[in-house]
């Protein structure tokens, strides 16, 4: 409710101080998922602040002006991944590593990734990606997660991913009808005043 009243230097700003504080957190701690646990949850926020903002400060950007491609369609879109697959072989610590990836090199490769333009027939089933992107970022971690605690391995790894993928696809395909039973359901039954 605020942070749209604010001007793109404010914006930025705020994401600067984001990043300041989520790297100078990463390199004390020694990994960029600080965070990801119930005792140290505000560890977390630097790294909120600072790729949310920067995701509104991008996409006004990109509003305003679209971007001329920087790459060609196919080495944008894989670029994020080959760089992350890449990092875990420099001769870095982790958490140089982590703070590298988190403020430099992942936002450079999205804003190559946001300036590309596949051509029209792909965009059916790119369409399908990304719809199933935001359900796979939010699953995974628990899917992934759950699997570890049974057995530990490579292969069990994979076969979490895979449910992960395929949980997923079960709730973007299922979302249309949840959310028509759901509006249903309250049109049906109308919050009614307390009786006193």
């Amino acid at each position: 409710l605020i942070l749209w009243r604010l001007s793109d230097r404010v914006i930025l700003a705020i994401a600067l101080a984001g990043g300041a504080a989520a790297t100078a957190l990463v390199l004390h701690t020694g990994s960029g998922g600080a965070g990801g646990n119930a005792e140290h949850w505000h560890y977390a926020a630097p790294r909120l602040i600072w790729s949310y903002t920067l995701g509104i400060w991008m996409a006004r950007k990109w509003l305003v002006r679209k971007p001329k491609p920087l790459a060609d369609w196919r080495l944008a879109l894989i670029m994020p991944v080959l760089a992350l697959i890449a990092l875990q072989y420099l001769p870095l610590a982790k958490g140089l590593g982590d703070a590298i990836a988190v403020i430099v090199v992942l936002p450079a490769l999205f804003w190559v990734a946001v300036s590309a333009q596949p051509p029209q027939s792909t965009h059916t089933a790119l369409g399908h990606f990304g719809a199933i992107s935001f359900p796979l970022y939010a699953l995974h971690m628990p899917v992934l997660l759950g699997f570890s605690l049974w057995d530990d391995s490579v292969p069990t790894s994979i076969v979490a991913a895979l449910c992960a993928i395929a949980l997923s696809i079960f709730v973007v395909w299922s979302g249309p009808w949840v959310r028509g039973q759901l509006a249903r359901l309250l049109s049906i039954r109308p919050v009614r005043p307390a009786r006193t």
